[in-house]
């Protein structure tokens, strides 16, 4: 009897510990802090550039579209105005002076390609007439580069501007570095940017020159002779050789040359992925400009978010770029791109306008 009344208390004391363990909250999972409004750069995005050069292929591998940025989100919902549409105006002007409007459905809009560090304001009425009376808002868009665009049927698109040069800045809004914009390799052009992006590249990015640095031998450049999009001037500077800076030298002064002329800009120039030849000549530019190292690599790896094929490394930019570039004589990375350009027959002259134009 005692040995029936001793498993029947150490029943009911098991139940009593399983009815305790069952009634504790469960330990709650670390979460991502909010997003900040005015944050472009996509969560996947931010971690990689918290981190450190080294590790940005734990988040990026070159395989997947990721390098388009997060929209940010005007959104209205608690505005008491009744309708079937809306609309939104926006502008980095406090009396919205060169405001842009939009037509919506619903009570919010997502916008994209907004500049760094820059206040918007923003109001939003059900038709035209009211948008003078609706309360206005704001918000400040991230400081933090790269400035990574959206511009639909194009991967790897963004601002060489919005990074520190010493105790300057490189202007946003003036030279773009991306991937193609049409086909490679086929015999009639072939567009992949869109009607969208093409809206993109025209009205927001407002770009004045497509130079691109494909190779001519093998028709890389896909049988065109004019930019695919329409009122942009096309160049050509068919880059053969890679990243090699040694053997490009006459591509490079040619590029700096265009570099220098002050009604060619805004710029857009790329290769067939953005990755590589850009890479190189987005390394030499920002560099210099002034722009550290060690955010010359960051820029470089931000490519992995693109779609372009496979992973790039970090040693791809340092050994076979700036490593090379550091044989000529300076001080500081700024100095032996100077002296390297130099080698290359860009005068002074020219190193000084490009200066003027890309520094704030």
């Amino acid at each position: 009897m005692k040995r029936i009344l001793r498993a029947g208390a150490l029943m009911l004391l098991l139940m009593i510990l399983v009815l305790a363990s069952a009634c504790k909250k469960a330990p709650e999972k670390p979460t991502d802090p909010p997003r900040e409004m005015g944050e472009i750069h996509t969560d996947l995005q931010l971690k990689a550039l918290k981190a450190s050069n080294d590790r940005i292929l734990q988040f990026a591998d070159g395989r997947k579209e990721r390098s388009w940025p997060e929209p940010v989100i005007l959104d209205f919902s608690d505005q008491d105005i009744s309708g079937n549409s809306f609309v939104v105006e926006f502008s980095s002007n406090r009396d919205f002076s060169d405001a842009m409007h939009a037509r919506v459905s619903e009570k919010q809009l997502p916008v994209t390609n907004l500049l760094l560090g820059t206040t918007y304001y923003w109001r939003a009425a059900a038709d035209e007439a009211g948008l003078a009376s609706a309360p206005v808002r704001q918000f400040t868009t991230t400081s933090a580069a790269p400035r990574n665009m959206y511009v639909d049927g194009v991967t790897n698109v963004r601002d060489l501007g919005g990074w520190k040069a010493g105790d300057r800045v490189v202007k946003q809004g003036m030279i773009y570095r991306g991937g193609r914009l049409n086909e490679d390799e086929v015999e009639v052009p072939v567009p992949e940017i869109t009607a969208a992006g093409i809206e993109t590249f025209t009205q927001v990015m407002k770009i004045h020159t497509e130079l691109d640095l494909r190779r001519l031998s093998d028709n890389e450049v896909g049988g065109i002779t004019a930019s695919v999009v329409p009122g942009v001037d096309y160049i050509l500077v068919d880059i053969n050789s890679g990243t090699k800076p040694d053997v490009t030298k006459e591509e490079v002064r040619q590029i700096f040359e265009l570099f220098a002329t002050p009604e060619a800009y805004p710029i857009y120039f790329h290769c067939s992925i953005g990755t590589d030849r850009t890479g190189m000549i987005a390394a030499i530019l920002n560099g210099l400009l002034g722009v550290a190292e060690e955010d010359l690599c960051r820029d470089y790896l931000f490519s992995n978010f693109g779609n372009i094929g496979s992973a790039r490394q970090i040693n791809t930019i340092e050994n076979d770029v700036l490593v090379k570039i550091k044989r000529y004589e300076g001080a500081t990375l700024q100095e032996n791109i100077e002296n390297y350009l130099l080698s290359c027959g860009v005068t002074p002259e020219q190193i000084a306008t490009i200066r003027s134009l890309l520094l704030e």
